[in-house]
């Protein structure tokens, strides 16, 4: 098979094949949606739930070029490239050269906790930085914990040392307070935890916020970093200028406001990547839609490397499945489910187990047993409330603490100050799901209970992070996911919400769990 790449490097066009060449291509970048036997559009008109990824006939995104060559392998087609001169890919680049003035470039800087270690790079973080600049397009998975904003961070600091001194980089972010967090980690590592860094990058960062954003000194802003649902609103000729583009929690790259933010950096943008700590599975329309805008996945870090490389703590899941015995409770739960109404269902099956009082009590027998600081996590503040106050007043030689949203700042921080302490009781953090994504990095934490289910990968992910960090009196971090069954000849929605993150990011991720089978 023959191809050309066009002039704007963003699209590989099909110039030469045999008929069998083009049905398989064809086929092959032919995928179906995920739950596409769901959605309205399936069950109401014509379409079959498929992508496809080849358009107008012979014109595929250059992101998917390693897609069409693996198919090309497999069914022995061959794979022509007529001006592979200009490929971008960037074979001159040295990994050793890069290893190099990061180790330089850091070499003053000290941990932010302890003055006397020294802060430098992972060897994993090195290897995904040379492979961006050497590839210009990919994917970077890295697990929770594994440092993606050092990654962005020093293949800035390396870009406008060694590239290009004026490169305008843009990051896109989910949430708000991604836009805070990364702000104070380039900051952060760009001049030192202590302002130990005497030859610090000129760097001017603009936040695109709705709130309050921070502002830059001297000159115009060379980052730029913004959620995809405040950047799609901006005009098209804001996205010409960046040289690089980088969208992190790149596996919701599916949406359509990032594609069609992505889509406005092509042509201009000399690199383009994702980062994230998880992927959908490979060969799904979910994974292809990715790597369509930013190219192919270039590394893969999971939690078990980090873990056997001692970067993070040792983790353990379990699983407790929690058996209510409620058949008829089952029975009316999967008549809602079977009509339609996912949503009530869910509701439902919280409502129910939020108000149960043996879980109450068996949750309440759990935290009694801990023996180091542990984290509690719940989703709605009416629960959390009533956890805490019950703990509180049930379980004595404990000190019980909770956060919430409405949480004052002053107030977290000194709640995060005693959670460190690992003297005198044991310290319970009752806290809710939503303030995990605030930056609760409390190394003293050992236990983590989900006391409430949750779907959202990267909420449970972000949760998960809170106790991977290394702690002199942790051996290694616990994770109990209490998963509500009613029947299990009836699946309900949190069981499934459990199956969900048990095969999404367990699984994935390679951390080792066990289920557990309570009867309450």
């Amino acid at each position: 098979m023959k191809f050309v790449l066009d002039e704007t490097r963003t699209k590989l066009i099909l110039k030469e094949s045999t008929r069998e060449e083009y049905n398989q291509l064809k086929l092959s970048l032919s995928r179906y949606v995920k739950n596409y036997f769901f959605m309205v559009k399936y069950k109401k008109t014509k379409w079959d739930g498929k992508i496809e990824f080849l358009k107008n006939g012979r014109e595929i995104n250059f992101g998917l070029w390693y897609e069409v060559y693996k198919m090309c392998k497999e069914y022995g087609f061959p794979f022509v490239l007529e001006n592979k001169e200009i490929f971008p890919k960037d074979e001159s680049i040295n990994r050793d050269e890069i290893s190099e003035w990061l180790k330089d470039f850091y070499k003053d800087h000290k941990e932010k906790d302890d003055i006397t270690k020294p802060f430098t790079p992972y060897d994993h973080q090195v290897e995904g930085i040379y492979k961006i600049l050497k590839n210009k397009f990919g994917l970077i998975e890295v697990a929770t914990a594994g440092g993606k904003s050092l990654i962005f961070g020093s293949l800035v600091f390396y870009y406008l040392r060694n590239v290009n001194k004026d490169a305008k980089f843009l990051l896109i972010v989910p949430s708000l307070d991604l836009v805070t967090q990364f702000y104070n980690d380039i900051m952060d590592y760009n001049l030192g935890y202590h302002q130990e860094n005497k030859n610090p990058v000129d760097i001017r960062i603009d936040e695109i916020m709705s709130d309050k954003p921070r502002k830059h000194f001297g000159g115009d802003p060379n980052i730029y970093i913004g959620t995809y649902q405040s950047l799609v609103k901006w005009p098209d000729e804001f996205f010409k200028q960046f040289d690089v583009v980088c969208c992190d929690e790149s596996h919701l790259a599916k949406a359509l406001s990032l594609i069609t933010i992505m889509e406005k950096t092509f042509g201009t943008s000399k690199i383009r990547f994702g980062m994230s700590g998880t992927y959908p599975m490979e060969g799904t329309a979910e994974l292809f839609t990715i790597e369509s805008l930013m190219g192919p996945k270039l590394l893969n870090i999971k939690a078990s490397k980090l873990m056997d490389d001692g970067i993070i703590s040792r983790l353990k899941i379990k699983a407790l499945l929690l058996n209510h015995n409620e058949k008829q409770f089952a029975e009316n739960i999967y008549s809602i489910k079977k009509a339609g109404n996912g949503k009530k269902a869910y509701e439902l099956e919280k409502e129910y187990s939020q108000n149960s009082l043996p879980r109450k009590i068996f949750l309440a027998k759990l935290v009694a047993k801990f023996k180091q600081n542990s984290l509690l996590l719940f989703h709605n503040l009416d629960y959390g409330t009533e956890l805490y106050n019950y703990f509180r007043d049930n379980i004595p030689g404990k000190d019980f603490y909770y956060i919430d949203g409405e949480t004052p700042k002053l107030k977290r921080n000194a709640i995060k100050k005693e959670m460190e302490k690992t003297d005198g009781n044991v310290k319970i953090l009752v806290a809710s799901f939503g303030t995990t994504s605030t930056g609760i990095n409390i190394k003293a934490i050992v236990n983590l209970v989900f006391c409430d289910s949750f779907k959202s990968d990267r909420v449970v992910r972000q949760s998960i992070g809170r106790v991977l960090r290394l702690h002199a009196d942790k051996e290694k971090a616990v994770i109990f996911d209490l998963v509500d069954i009613f029947d299990y000849s009836k699946r309900g929605v949190l069981h499934n919400h459990y199956l969900s993150r048990k095969h999404e990011i367990y699984d994935k991720q390679s951390y080792p769990y066990e289920e557990m089978k309570i009867n309450l």
